[in-house]
C-alpha cells in the first residue's frame, strides 16, 4: 500500500486560494467604466420668514396664561378698605383662594385675617365683636357645606340682631366647576339657605356689582334692626384679571341715621305713663345701645319717687338688667 504524503495537496491549496481572491474581487466596488453617474444635487435655499415668523422673533412674547398681574379680588379689597372692616375670620377653603391671596399680598391693607378652625366658631367670633364694637367684622366660607357649619351661628345672631358681615365662595358656572367636588360643593342660588334669617343677600356677577352690593350690604347690616348679611362670591370673579379697571368706582359709604320714634309720641307716652294708677313697665329690647339701657337705669329712682312707683319686669330676653330686674338674678 501507498503511503501517504503528510505534504499539503498542492491542487487544494490552489483552489482555496482561488476561491478567496474571487470573492474579495466580488466585494470590490465596480470599475469606473461600469459605475453610474449621480445626477448633480441643486443648490438648497433657507426659505424666507413669513410675516408670523418675523413677529414672533421680534415683538414681545404674549402674556403668559398662567401669571397675571391683576386679579378681581384685588379690586374687592379695595372695597372692602373702604368699610369699617378690621378683621375676616376664615376656615381656609379654594372657593375663595383669590380673595385670600389678594388681601395676604395686598399693600396698605389694615384687614387681618383670623383663622378658625369650624365656620361656626368665625361667626361667634364676629357675633360677639359686634357686640362689643358696634360694627360688623367678616367673615366667609366655603361653599353649601361651609355655609352649613355657619348657619347655626348666622340664626343665632339673627335672633340678637347682631350685624354679621358673612360672605361665601361659590362657582356658579357649571362648566367651570371642576369634577368631583366643586359640584357638589356649588350652588346657583346659595344664599337660599340662610335667607330666612338674614337681613339680605346677593350673587355679585361683575366686580362693580359687587362694590354696589359690598357698600349696600354693610349699610343693611348697621341699619337698625341689625342682622347678619350675605353676599355670594364667585371663584371665577374673584380670581379672573381686572377687565377695564379704570372703568370701576367705589360707591361712598354713607353712614346711617337710626330711626328713632316721633317726639310727639314719645311725649304722649311719658303723659300716660305719668297719669297711669297703675303703671307697668315690661323690658324687652328696650335699647338698641348700652347708652338706651342706662338712660333707663337712671329713671328708675325718679319714678320710684313719685306717685308712679311702677314695677318693671324684664322678660329674660338679650336686652335684660339685673338693675331694671332684680329677680333676674334668681332666674339665672
Amino acid at each position: 500500500m501507498k503511503r501517504r504524503s503528510n505534504s499539503p495537496d498542492v491542487a487544494r491549496r490552489n483552489f482555496l486560494k482561488g476561491a478567496s481572491v474571487a470573492g474579495a474581487a466580488a466585494l470590490a466596488a465596480p470599475t469606473a467604466a461600469n459605475a453610474i453617474p449621480a445626477p448633480p444635487q441643486p443648490k438648497l435655499k433657507a426659505t424666507l420668514p413669513g410675516p408670523l415668523q418675523i413677529a414672533a422673533d421680534t415683538q414681545p412674547p404674549n402674556k403668559d396664561p398662567a401669571t397675571q398681574t391683576t386679579s378681581g379680588g384685588d379690586f374687592m379689597v379695595d372695597v372692602l378698605k373702604t368699610l369699617e372692616i378690621d378683621y375676616l375670620a376664615m376656615n381656609c377653603a379654594s372657593s375663595f383662594r383669590g380673595l385670600h391671596e389678594a388681601i395676604i399680598n395686598g399693600k396698605n391693607n389694615k384687614l387681618e385675617i383670623l383663622t378658625c378652625p369650624h365656620e361656626e366658631i368665625a361667626v361667634a367670633m364676629a357675633h360677639g365683636y359686634a357686640k362689643i364694637e358696634g360694627k360688623p367684622m367678616a367673615m366667609i366660607c366655603h361653599g353649601v357645606v361651609g355655609l352649613q357649619h355657619a348657619t347655626m351661628a348666622m340664626y343665632n345672631a339673627w335672633c340678637d340682631r347682631a350685624p354679621i358681615y358673612v360672605m361665601d365662595g361659590n362657582i356658579v358656572e357649571a362648566n367651570k366647576r371642576m369634577a368631583g367636588a366643586e359640584w357638589v360643593h356649588s350652588a346657583i342660588d346659595i344664599g337660599a339657605l340662610t335667607r330666612d334669617f338674614t337681613k339680605w343677600d346677593d350673587q355679585p356677577t361683575s366686580l362693580q356689582h359687587f362694590a354696589e352690593s359690598a357698600v349696600r350690604a354693610y349699610k343693611i347690616a348697621m341699619t337698625p334692626p341689625m342682622g347678619p348679611v350675605l353676599l355670594s362670591l364667585d371663584a371665577e370673579l374673584q380670581e379672573n384679571p381686572i377687565q377695564e379697571a379704570e372703568a370701576l368706582r367705589i360707591p361712598k359709604l354713607a353712614k346711617v341715621a337710626p330711626p328713632q320714634g316721633d317726639s310727639g309720641m314719645i311725649a304722649e307716652a311719658a303723659k300716660l305713663l305719668a297719669g297711669a294708677e297703675n303703671p307697668v313697665i315690661i323690658c324687652d329690647r328696650l335699647a338698641r345701645t348700652p347708652a338706651g339701657l342706662a338712660r333707663l337705669v337712671a329713671a328708675l329712682p325718679t319714678m320710684a319717687e313719685s306717685r308712679i312707683g311702677s314695677p318693671v319686669f324684664c322678660s329674660a330676653s338679650r336686652a335684660a338688667s339685673a338693675e331694671l330686674c332684680p329677680s333676674l338674678n334668681n332666674f339665672w
